[in-house]
């Protein structure tokens, strides 16, 4: 604000002060509300008093453009930042993704053992099964479970 555009009068209007505060009306409504005195019916401002609220100063184009520019530096370097960010953790998730393949698979191979060390068992016992059964033929004492024992004495 200029201080030598107030000097003139002692008194601004509200549209004298939006006009040299280069705001509008209800701005300086707004912002000065509780400073407005009404003299001869008309409410106007002290010019000293605006004088020592003094607006915030206004900023040239070229400052505007410098700072835009700062911030839009500063949010560029940050987004690179952020993309490399992803990038490492995308790194990081295929990594695991593989180490949680292999263990999946080392899994399964574990699983097939187990099922193949199971049947090999069965295999070795239906030899004892075989055994047991030409040993009935022959009256010695066999081991079943209670439904062949109860087969076998409804046969008898």
């Amino acid at each position: 604000m200029k201080g030598d555009q107030i000097e003139k009068e002692e008194y601004l209007t509200v549209k004298e002060a939006a006009e040299l505060l280069r705001v509008s009306r209800q701005a300086v409504y707004s912002k000065y509300k509780d400073k407005f005195i009404i003299k001869d019916g008309v409410k106007v401002i002290d010019k000293d008093m605006l004088n020592s609220i003094q607006a915030s100063p206004e900023r040239s184009d070229a400052e505007t453009v410098e700072i835009l520019t700062k911030q839009l530096d500063t949010l560029t370097k940050q987004l690179d930042k952020k993309d490399e960010q992803i990038e490492a953790l995308t790194r990081q998730l295929d990594s695991l993704t593989k180490t949680l393949d292999s263990f999946t698979d080392i899994y399964k191979a574990g699983q097939v053992l187990q099922l193949t060390a199971q049947q090999q068992q069965a295999a070795l016992r239906e030899p004892e099964e075989v055994t047991e059964s030409q040993s009935e033929g022959r009256g010695e004492p066999t081991k079943g479970g209670l439904f062949e024992r109860l087969k076998k004495r409804l046969k008898q």
